[in-house]
């Protein structure tokens, strides 16, 4: 814990949700803070018990939270952080860096109900955090320092990747391919399922195939990371052979340009919900 800029420091969060719990996890699990250092506040009785098993101190009033710490993440949900900010923002003090994982909402939209001169970053994480194998990219409001982003990026690397970007408006394109994309891999995962079953497997054999083939070939690219994933693809593919007949099928049915569809509609629907 001596080499981590969060030495000392105290993290509270407002919600206390599946995010923030992989959050917590990851930071105790990495030893970056003590439990005693980290409160949160929750409406919901179950989900502070969950952070109070933890160690951490916990509360119903987000204004106990918010006046007590030195990095106040907010982990609610978008369509309502906005009015909740505002029951407590008073109680934030100007030196407090403030993370928001709320997807769409812009640094603008927040700054608009928080204190002058906050300190704000605003981070999209995806799913997999829970599992330490997530992907957060954060980028900074107008008065975060270079010190708010390398705080805010350790505590979201405890979690796996942390990239920091200073233009948000990268955010809306990351939500597209890394917040929403977990549901495409799934969805592929529930295609190679049904393709299983459509050509003769048991469905327990096509969901074990599909489930550890995806797992093994994204392996790969990572234990791999100097090959391109265009030259992996490429050495399972023999001239002729089985593999070949299927990416033609795929090439024919447009199968690049439905994916690269499909994240431009996200990204798209995400800058309206961020307007």
């Amino acid at each position: 814990m001596s080499n981590t800029l969060l030495k000392g420091k105290t993290i509270g969060f407002i919600g206390a949700g599946n995010m923030a719990e992989a959050i917590l996890n990851g930071i105790l699990s990495d030893q970056l803070v003590d439990p005693g250092q980290v409160s949160a506040s929750d409406p919901s009785e179950e989900r502070r018990q969950v952070f109070q098993k933890f160690g951490c101190k916990v509360c119903d009033d987000n204004g106990e939270v918010a006046s007590a710490t030195d990095i106040l993440i907010l982990a609610v949900k978008p369509q309502v952080i906005e009015d909740v900010i505002k029951s407590f923002s008073k109680k934030i003090r100007p030196s407090t860096l403030v993370i928001s994982i709320a997807a769409g909402v812009s640094c603008a939209r927040l700054e608009k109900v928080l204190p002058e001169n906050t300190h704000l970053v605003r981070v999209m994480p995806n799913t997999p955090i829970m599992i330490g194998n997530g992907v957060s990219v954060s980028a900074p409001g107008i008065h975060a320092t270079q010190e708010d982003l390398e705080c805010t990026a350790e505590i979201f690397s405890a979690g796996g990747i942390s990239i920091s970007y200073d233009d948000e408006e990268i955010l809306h394109a990351v939500t597209a391919l890394s917040g929403s994309g977990p549901a495409y891999v799934y969805y592929f995962i529930e295609a190679l399922i049904a393709g299983g079953i459509a050509a003769g497997l048991p469905e327990e054999v096509a969901s074990a195939c599909a489930k550890c083939t995806v797992m093994g070939a994204v392996n790969m690219t990572l234990h791999y990371p100097e090959e391109e994933v265009e030259s992996l693809r490429q050495k399972v593919t023999s001239p002729g052979g089985t593999t070949a007949a299927a990416l033609e099928s795929l090439k024919k049915d447009k199968f690049m340009e439905i994916i690269t569809k499909a994240i431009l509609a996200a990204k798209q629907r995400s800058i309206e919900l961020g307007s």
